[in-house]
């Protein structure tokens, strides 16, 4: 099973090709953004975007909230200290308070 851990684009290696470099959890590497190039425009768009990888392969893109909201729910996992908040951010500003 894969557990899609949010990276963050840090630099693009090859605008061309689409060969991006990503920075999370297990350091950095390089992989293809081809999938998700023609979303994000030419390619050069994609730098500082939050991204999930598989394979070498990027296979969706995601804005900072989202990513800081599954890297929040996989620090739960692990039994590490996380504000209710950061676990659903977009919830908290729309959801009214329950009464």
């Amino acid at each position: 099973m894969c557990i899609a851990i949010p990276v963050r684009i840090v630099a693009i290696l090859d605008a061309e090709k689409s060969i991006v470099l990503v920075e999370g959890g297990d350091g950095r590497e390089e992989v293809c953004a081809a999938l998700v190039a023609d979303a994000a425009g030419n390619g050069t768009e994609l730098l500082d975007h939050w991204a999930v990888v598989h394979s070498g392969f990027v296979l969706s893109l995601m804005d900072a909230d989202e990513a800081a909201s599954r890297l929040a729910v996989f620090a739960a996992m692990d039994g590490l200290p996380v504000a209710d908040a950061d676990l659903h951010p977009a919830l908290e500003e729309t959801t009214p308070p329950i009464t």
